[in-house]
């Protein structure tokens, strides 16, 4: 699951006041510019919720996904960077995915794949362009 608190909950404590059901145990989650929710889990899927989803709302059940990624690679989803049109999706086994923005809509395969240093551990947004960290103490940068 993916439980979402409110800023009152967040400083109080309490429950959450919605709930989001992924595919699969979460690994890695980011949000899009446009409020869709990227969650990547640990069977190599990367689940893809609406903005709507994420409103008090739609609290009383769990909302199925918008629509399913499959990374090429396979592994473990370890990190989720928004690009320009699109979302990098790394993996344990080695790779980061590039899903551009029709895929996203539509789902299925990514449209590029690149091969990392080492397994993705950790994946961060630069100004233009995104680090990729992994097991190999190295730190890929990739650029438009």
């Amino acid at each position: 699951f993916v439980e979402i608190f409110s800023p009152l909950a967040l400083e109080q404590g309490g429950l959450p006041y919605i709930r989001l059901q992924a595919s699969d145990g979460v690994s890695a989650m980011a949000l899009l510019p446009d409020g869709r929710l990227a969650v990547g889990t640990v069977d190599s899927a990367v689940d893809m919720f609406a903005p709507v989803s994420l409103t008090p709302s739609s609290a009383t059940s769990p909302r199925a996904t918008l629509v399913a990624l499959a990374p090429a690679s396979g592994g473990v989803v370890q990190g989720l960077v928004p690009v320009e049109n699109g979302l990098a999706v790394g993996t344990v086994s080695g790779h980061v995915d590039i899903f551009d923005e029709e895929t996203l809509i539509t789902g299925g395969v990514p449209t590029l794949s690149l091969v990392a240093s080492g397994d993705v551990f950790a994946m961060a947004m630069l100004a233009s362009g995104v680090a990729v960290g992994g097991d190999r103490g190295l730190i890929d940068l990739y650029c438009p």
